[in-house]
Order: C-alpha cells, then structure tokens, then sequence
C-alpha cells in the first residue's frame, strides 16, 4: 500500500467525499510517513497517529483539519422533507426512492403521509392535544407533577420538547389545563 492510498482509504472510512479526499491528498502528503510498513499522520503535537486507527484518525482531523472530514450536524433529506417541512425536499425524495416508499417515511414521523404537509413537529403537539391530559406535560397527574404539584424534570423535558417543535401549539396545550408556558407548578383543575 501506498501512502496515497493510506491516506485514501482512511478518508473514505471517515465518511469523507472524494473532493474532501482529493485535498486530503495534498495538505496531508507531507505530514504522512511510513514507519515498518504502516502509516502515521504526525499532528501538530508532533505525535504519529495511525492512520488504520480510525478513532484516534478521526479525533485529530476533526481538531486540526475538520474540512476533510464531513459536516457533523448535516440533516438528512427525510428529516428535512418530514421535519422540517421542506416542500423541495419532500420532492427531492420521492423523486429518489418513490412515492409509496416516502410515504411510509412520513408515517414514522407522525404524519399521514407525503401529503400532509404540517412538520413533524406540528404532528407532534397535535397529537398531545388529542391524547387528553394523559399525554398533557402540564397537567396535574402523578406522572407529571411531585407530591407539591411541582412539575417533575421528565414532564419539564416534554414541555420544552413540545415549546421548541410548536411554541404556539404548546401554548394552546398547557392552556387547555389551565397552565401557561414557563409554569413551574400544575394548576389543580375543578372538578
């Protein structure tokens, strides 16, 4: 193996596309050597990272050269067609893997299907609102609240899951108990 297709074959194990691997190419030539047939990458701490140590590789291109490497937080086309809501995205994807195929994606993320064009986030706050106070993070029950009425940390983590998806939808949702956005107690309904 050669150094070139060391340096190659560690790219493509990362992830990398072949313009990340083509500059790979020539900003890591010179800092790759050979030593008793294996290649090492020497950092700018002057360490020899092996290259077939795809752990310690990748750690040290994501400190020093993160370009070769793919975006960490790219999202994927369902996730921007259903989450999201991108209507060219939705397109894109049938367009890929059909619309029979598509449509069963969209039913994973809560929606009827390629048709129904709220967000999945949207989805999400409807569906608490249809569920009643059992699936409400601000109603006044066991699951929800403390002996004090105190909301617990797991019905905190819905209410914001449910605030940063559909803000106003988990208005309407903590109203429908009487509660408001930002409560840190459940209010006792009359009843």
């Amino acid at each position: 193996m050669t150094k070139d297709e060391a340096i190659l074959s560690a790219l493509r194990a990362c992830g990398s596309d072949e313009k990340q691997i083509a500059d790979a190419l020539i900003v890591l030539g010179s800092h790759v050597t050979e030593k008793a047939g294996k290649f090492f990458y020497n950092d700018a701490d002057s360490h020899d990272v092996p290259l077939d140590n795809l752990t310690a590789f990748k750690a040290t291109m994501t400190k020093e050269k993160p370009h070769l490497l793919p975006r960490q937080f790219e999202s994927s086309l369902a996730d921007r067609a259903f989450r999201d809501g991108s209507l060219r995205a939705r397109q894109e994807l049938i367009l890929q893997i059909g619309e029979l195929e598509a449509g069963r994606i969209a039913k994973q993320y809560g929606l009827n299907g390629v048709g129904d064009t709220r967000r999945a986030r949207a989805a999400e706050t409807d569906e608490v609102k249809r569920g009643g106070d059992s699936k409400n993070p601000w109603s006044h029950t066991p699951q929800n609240t403390d002996q004090r009425g105190r909301y617990t940390a797991n019905a905190l983590t819905r209410q914001a899951a449910l605030v940063k998806a559909n803000e106003k939808g988990a208005a309407e949702i903590a109203a429908a108990v009487g509660s408001k956005i930002g409560d840190t107690h459940a209010q006792r309904r009359a009843g």
